[in-house]
């Protein structure tokens, strides 16, 4: 058996790599013998760090002038039918398309003629060489751009099976009309791979180490500078404060793309780390691993992005969830903290602190009620696992 899986993998969000790792391991364990390939951003990237052969999403195009003027002057049709011959050519070769969790139908900074159009092409190209298509725990919308929505939900109507990583999304792609009947919902991906626990386990001390997991969030689809500014702000205030009272800080990167964020609060707030006795750490990370090493060692966590959130949940450790879409709330509610959701487009810094003073007088009660979820959300992932290999893989 032959399987590929498709997505935004290598680009540096440790979300989406950890997704592909995490069906990854699934197919490993369902199917020792089959040969996985994955369509992805960068495939240097994941043939290193994975070890399974890579195909680039986007078919190279020609780069002489000539090229880039027809394609131009015919509304980039050249480009298509290259992109269009390239995934013909290479689906052949499968049996199965995986396209395994994180938010792929989204359009999040990502235009039209990007992924939206690639992923349609692949499934095209899949569905005419008898190619099963297969979503597995996906996040679906919002989709801003009306190109990029046809393009996606066109992609998505080909598929053998779909299933979404919450409600939300299901409800989503109904609204786009899409008959979601027989679709199901199955938690992230991600939580079904181990929790990476710190070596040095829990930390020691009086003072408590509050992880700051922040974004460079400059809006879903047209960049807001202003909106940029004022969560950057408010999230340095937060920190400013946690060490004022007392307590360390550890600062969480769940995606290379954030490191500006992350430079810009480490530089706002170190002269702090001089005046008063407490900590201001940040670690390099190269991994949803190494992510997951650091939230072990806080004891409560303020995040931004969905998988520094997911990962915070998987360890048990009350978490904060400054969100940019749906998907943040739906998470948080389902696993029963959803009074500790807030909206980064009205981001408001006291309600954070009152939200902040109830998570840690709570947080002893949260962690054993978030541990039982966790039981749950496993037990849900094996059942979908058991139902896509009596399906698919046997």
């Amino acid at each position: 058996m032959k399987i590929a899986l498709f997505g935004l993998f290598g680009i540096g969000n440790f979300g989406n790599d950890a997704s592909l790792e995490a069906m990854l391991d699934f197919l490993r364990r369902a199917r020792p013998d089959a040969v996985l390939t994955c369509i992805c951003e960068r495939p240097d990237i994941i043939e290193n760090k994975f070890s399974i052969p890579c195909v680039p999403i986007h078919a190279a195009a020609p780069t002489g002038r000539r090229f880039q003027i027809l394609n131009r002057l015919f509304l980039r049709v050249p480009r298509l039918l290259g992109l269009a011959f390239e995934s013909s050519k290479r689906m052949r070769k499968f049996d199965l398309l995986f396209i395994p969790g994180t938010g792929i139908l989204g359009d999040l900074m990502n235009r039209p003629h990007r992924t939206p159009l690639a992923l349609l092409m692949w499934c095209i190209a899949a569905r005419l060489r008898g190619v099963k298509i297969i979503f597995v725990s996906i996040g679906a919308g919002p989709i801003e751009n009306p190109i990029s929505r046809l393009l996606m939900v066109s992609a998505a109507k080909l598929a053998h099976y779909r299933s979404y990583r919450d409600q939300e999304s299901k409800d989503f792609m109904r609204s786009m009309r899409v008959d979601v009947y027989n679709d199901s919902i199955f938690p992230d991906i991600v939580f079904g791979l181990p929790e990476d626990r710190s070596v040095d386990g829990v930390h020691q001390g009086k003072a408590l180490t509050i992880g700051i997991g922040i974004m460079n969030y400059r809006g879903w689809w047209h960049e807001d500078e202003k909106l940029y500014d004022d969560y950057q702000k408010k999230m340095e205030h937060f920190a400013a404060w946690c060490l004022s009272v007392g307590h360390n800080v550890r600062i969480l990167q769940c995606d290379v793309y954030d490191k500006v964020a992350v430079d810009r609060l480490l530089q706002a707030v170190k002269k702090r780390t001089r005046e008063g006795g407490q900590e201001i750490l940040f670690d390099e990370a190269a991994d949803i691993h190494d992510l997951m090493r650091q939230i072990d060692q806080t004891d409560a966590v303020v995040a931004t992005r969905f998988h520094t959130v997911v990962c915070a949940l998987k360890l048990a450790t009350p978490v904060i969830s400054v969100g940019y879409g749906s998907k943040n709330d739906e998470l948080m509610k389902s696993m029963g903290m959803g009074d500790f959701c807030q909206d980064i487009q009205c981001f408001d810094l006291e309600k954070l602190l009152s939200q902040f003073g109830e998570l840690i007088a709570k947080r002893t009660s949260i962690r054993e009620r978030v541990v039982e979820k966790n039981l749950s959300l496993r037990a849900q992932l094996s059942k979908q696992e058991a139902m896509l290999t009596s399906r698919f893989l046997e």
